[in-house]
């Protein structure tokens, strides 16, 4: 099944796969995309989350939301856990979601 475009906010418009990974900035949220550009949009995290958590993305940590066709594995460290994306970028998972975390990737 094809997924649709994903509204983000203002005129951008993406497939769920061209996503990476978004991160919180206040009100704002940077958007990551597979292809290596960024873009800043006036949508706050959450609510993008309630948009894409169909699609397969999660929440690492109170920052971050993942596209979890991205995540090439995961690295346990004496620090806590990292998700390694296909862009070889470490995501740190918080103490709290890291259940979460684990449980949705197995």
């Amino acid at each position: 099944m094809k997924h649709p475009l994903i509204h983000l906010g203002g005129r951008m418009y993406f497939f769920p796969a061209e996503l990476l990974l978004l991160k919180a900035q206040e009100n704002y949220t940077l958007i990551y995309l597979t292809n290596g550009k960024k873009h800043l949009v006036a949508t706050t995290l959450g609510v993008l989350q309630e948009r894409l958590e169909r699609y397969g993305f999660l929440r690492a940590n109170r920052s971050t939301l993942i596209n979890t066709d991205q995540i090439m594995g995961t690295l346990d460290r004496a620090g806590g856990i990292y998700l390694q994306l296909s862009n070889s970028l470490l995501v740190d998972v918080s103490r709290r979601r890291k259940n979460t975390v684990l449980q949705a990737l197995s």
